[in-house]
């Protein structure tokens, strides 16, 4: 049977349209730059997606006029097309700076010690003031020493010397054993450095073990001493 002529001259054309699109296809497919933004040697600018390449507008703008923007992260795979997955744009965003700022670099403490207290009774039932492992601030100095032996008869009186910065305000506390402690006035130093106190065992104090603890304070800052005492008839 013999077919139309038109018929005849539609199928050629088909093949021919056929034979001239497959390697384009092929081509496209094969493209390393696909999902790119490409420079041509003229300065037009290109975006290649799906084997197409289209056409970006720019716009001149002044050095100052792009400085004055704030930077965001650079891309490096290109601009997405319209459509395309976040997952996809999210990949395109290169690593984040990692922060400069001061805020990050962690601040030295200032140097804290806990004080050793002196122990020269020799006696292990001393009873803790319950401060002793307080984290005090070796920037203010300070020294007690007691006037005498540190066994005290009751109804004694001793002088109790705390030496630290002139600058700083003395403290001073004595623990009775079985009876409340005895607080002293806080004082402030001489041109020396020197609070000087006098203390007085009662006569009706329980004997044993006792404390005296010298505190010097400044600028919100603390340190301690103590000594060991002990109350005899």
């Amino acid at each position: 049977m013999k077919l139309p002529i038109r018929t005849l001259g539609l199928a050629a054309a088909a093949l021919l349209i056929g034979s001239a699109l497959a390697p384009a296809s092929a081509q496209q497919q094969q493209s390393g730059v696909d999902g790119q933004v490409a420079l041509r040697s003229d300065g037009a600018l290109y975006l290649i997606t799906n084997g197409q390449r289209r056409w970006i507008s720019t716009v001149a703008a002044t050095d100052e006029e792009i400085n004055r923007l704030p930077e965001g992260e650079p891309i490096y795979a290109g601009l997405a097309p319209q459509g395309a997955s976040q997952g996809a744009s999210q990949a395109s965003v290169g690593p984040t700076k990692p922060s400069t700022s001061s805020a990050s670099t962690p601040s030295k403490p200032a140097p804290k010690t806990t004080t050793t207290k002196p122990s020269t009774s020799g006696d292990d039932d001393d009873d803790d003031d319950g401060d002793s492992n307080s984290e005090l601030s070796q920037d203010i100095p300070i020294s007690v020493d007691i006037g005498g032996e540190e066994r005290i008869k009751r109804g004694d009186t001793r002088e109790v010397i705390i030496t630290t910065s002139n600058k700083a305000v003395c403290d001073l506390v004595i623990q009775i054993p079985g009876d409340d402690d005895i607080v002293e006035d806080s004082r402030n130093p001489d041109s020396r450095g020197r609070c000087r106190y006098t203390i007085e065992i009662p006569g009706d104090a329980d004997t044993g073990s006792g404390k005296i603890i010298g505190t010097a304070r400044e600028g919100g800052k603390m340190n301690k001493q103590e000594i060991n005492i002990r109350v005899v008839r």
